[in-house]
């Protein structure tokens, strides 16, 4: 395991000088991450529903809802189960959190088996001006195991309401990613939380959702 360290250590090393030495290692740890496929309990605005999510699968049968019946779906819902089915990846590995935290995040607090980082996250390349503004006000922390390098939790949170458009205003905001070690090195999404709620011109509105992975399994590839 030391020789791994030092040689993901040197692999990091045009990265900025004030990044710390495990996150630079971690950065350059070569993960392997293949799609895949999975089971998801989840409660979207207090709706539980179960699906089996495939991406490999065609169009109509990559987000299937296997429980409750359609006929009891709420309103919106089926709009919500067309949208998933067309954007669904299989990305669940933990390793692309790190795209969202900065060179310099700050070490925090450390145990035995787990290190601490503090940042303000970086929004996504094609993220509009509302996303990059409110990406400014949240506070992030990552949590990894320094012995194996893989992140072990991802969380954040808007410490206080926040206006990233002069016809919006966000109160509440939270993200939160809990990672299970896997057998190829690297961590995947074992529980994901996510809520917000806010105002858009005049109005408001909210969505809360978590997620529970289980039956996970590596999609075949030619």
């Amino acid at each position: 395991m030391r020789t791994a360290l030092l040689l993901a250590l040197a692999a990091g090393l045009a990265l900025p000088a004030s990044a710390d030495d495990l996150l630079t290692a971690l950065r350059s740890k070569v993960f392997d991450a293949p799609a895949m496929a999975f089971t998801t309990e989840f409660t979207r605005d207090g709706f539980a529903a179960t699906a089996k999510v495939d991406p490999s699968q065609p169009e109509g049968g990559r987000f299937v809802v296997t429980e409750p019946a359609q006929e009891n779906w709420p309103e919106d819902f089926a709009e919500f189960v067309e949208t998933s089915d067309q954007t669904t990846e299989g990305k669940v590995w933990c390793s692309q959190f790190l795209e969202r935290v900065p060179a310099d995040a700050e070490r925090t607090s450390e145990t035995d088996g787990t290190v601490t980082f503090a940042f303000t996250p970086e929004a996504e390349e094609d993220a509009d001006d509302t996303e990059r503004k409110l990406f400014r006000k949240l506070s992030g922390t990552l949590e990894i195991a320094p012995d194996t390098l893989m992140v072990q939790r991802y969380h954040l949170t808007l410490p206080e309401p926040a206006k990233p458009h002069f016809l919006a205003k966000v109160n509440e905001f939270e993200l939160l990613a809990e990672c299970t070690p896997a057998e190829n090195g690297n961590s995947y999404l074992n529980r994901f939380e996510f809520h917000i709620e806010g105002s858009a011109m005049g109005q408001s509105f909210q969505q809360q959702e978590t997620r529970q992975l289980s039956e996970l399994k590596p999609i075949e590839t030619d």
